[in-house]
């Protein structure tokens, strides 16, 4: 099965937002095991740099992104 994750979804695991952080982090976890395979659109990848860049800093959000496309397909 394919999902189309949203942005805020992602966010929520990224800036770890309470109480959707459980949630989000299941899915991620859950998608591989159930022949999940996930996606984003293009513009979800600078949305979550940016928002992740300016809670976090770069270097959290360059590794973020990069273990993210790891993730998605």
């Amino acid at each position: 099965m394919r999902v189309l994750l949203d942005t805020n979804v992602i966010r929520d695991f990224a800036l770890e937002r309470w109480p959707f952080v459980e949630q989000a982090t299941h899915l991620l976890e859950v998608a591989p095991k159930a022949s999940l395979v996930l996606y984003v659109i293009a513009t979800t990848i600078t949305d979550l740099y940016y928002i992740t860049r300016k809670a976090k800093g770069h270097a959290t959000a360059r590794d973020f992104i990069t273990d993210l496309l790891q993730k998605v397909g």
